[in-house]
């Protein structure tokens, strides 16, 4: 099934940057004809709507997008691209769309796993300044911005990078089976 929170519309045009990507919410559109949420389809347009469950298939889809956007880039106009890294269902590089925040990213890349730490997430942020580079870093609170705090959204900018860490005390399910001569064989879970 589809999903609804995220869809993308990759727009070309015949200037500089040569493409423009917007992000909207599906299900807003598809409830509300012609509401806010419900984006004008232009000649030339392509539209992105992405499954559930399909490992990989974002980042398969948008690399197109991703890398027009990187082959249009320059030290003065750097691409609008973003990463997320860790506890989200496809990490990887997305377009970054105007006003973007963190909780847009995380649904462009599939939400949360459930092994996900909610409490806290980092931004990295690169910046170059007189010629020289540096990486800041800012926390933001995930369950903030869960909770609907749109003051803790923050936005993001070209080249951010988003890592939200696994919970430590979240543990994987191993099992380990017992066969053969042995008195009650089956698969039974090992920690």
């Amino acid at each position: 099934h589809p999903d609804l929170e995220y869809a993308v519309i990759a727009r070309s045009f015949n200037q500089p940057r040569g493409i423009r990507v917007l992000s909207f919410n599906l299900g807003k559109a598809l409830s509300t004809p012609k509401g806010l949420a419900d984006e004008v389809l232009l000649p030339g347009d392509e539209l992105f709507v992405f499954g559930y469950g399909i490992e990989g298939q974002r980042q398969f889809l948008l690399s197109p997008v991703v890398d027009q956007l990187k082959n249009y880039s320059s030290q003065q106009t750097p691409a609008m691209v973003v990463n997320v890294e860790g506890g989200v269902a496809e990490p990887g590089t997305y377009p970054l769309t105007p006003g973007m925040k963190v909780s847009d990213l995380v649904n462009a890349a599939g939400g949360l796993k459930e092994t996900a730490q909610v409490q806290v997430a980092e931004i990295s942020r690169q910046t170059i300044t007189d010629g020289n580079r540096r990486i800041d870093h800012e926390m933001v609170y995930l369950s903030d911005i869960l909770a609907g705090n749109t003051d803790a959204d923050a936005t993001l900018q070209q080249y951010d990078t988003l890592v939200i860490q696994s919970d430590p005390r979240w543990t994987e399910r191993y099992t380990v089976e017992l066969s053969g001569e042995v008195r009650f064989p089956g698969v039974y879970r090992w920690l």
